[in-house]
């Protein structure tokens, strides 16, 4: 997305576009999109309308507003998702999904009444220490890279404003004067980004 200069909204819209229509021609020739859109615009649950209950607990306006409200928030949050890649990177994006997701779960401890077993402790333990190696193994090869990009910067940089000071000791010097104090700027600027 850096590379293009695209918006993770404007990349998320054509990608779910294209997804939408795929998905839309698959379910009308697989017979789903009928039944599916009966099922939208007909009042009642699933399982109300399969035991033709009298009485339906949901409208077919209040479906389609919890569907639209569902898509909305799937939308946001991939948006964030893809906002946290793009400036972060894809190393901080798993671990904030990762801990989303286990914040989940956890939540669903207090509010469902799920019970707490055992897996569930084992599976807990084993993400914390994952995210623990993970964490400390990128710190380290964070170090290394930014040594070695440190020397390339030097290397890459540096030596253009070298040669080019080289080459600007001719007996003409006073017409140069603007451009060579141009080029100190630049190559001063480049010493300061490589430092």
């Amino acid at each position: 997305m850096r590379k293009y200069d695209l918006g993770q909204d404007e990349f998320l819209f054509n990608l779910y576009y294209i997804s939408f229509i795929i998905t839309l021609v698959a379910s009308y020739f697989s017979g789903d999109l009928s039944s599916g859109l009966k099922f939208l615009f007909q009042p009642g649950t699933f399982d109300e309308i399969e035991n033709n209950s009298s009485t339906f607990t949901f409208s077919s306006s209040s479906k389609i507003t919890a569907f639209m409200l569902l898509a909305s928030a799937a939308y946001f949050g991939s948006s964030c998702a893809a906002g946290i890649t793009k400036h972060f990177g894809a190393f901080v994006m798993s671990i904030t999904g990762t801990t989303r997701k286990s914040f989940t779960l956890f939540f669903s401890f207090f509010v469902y009444q799920n019970e707490c077993t055992s897996e569930h402790i084992t599976g807990i333990v084993v993400f914390f220490v994952g995210i623990l190696i993970k964490s400390f193994n990128g710190k380290f090869k964070s170090q290394n890279i930014s040594n070695d990009s440190y020397e390339r910067c030097q290397n890459d940089m540096l030596t253009s404003c070298v040669i080019k000071l080289d080459n600007n000791t001719d007996d003409n010097v006073e017409n140069k004067e603007i451009e060579n104090f141009e080029d100190d700027d630049l190559c001063e600027r480049k010493a300061l980004v490589c430092t």
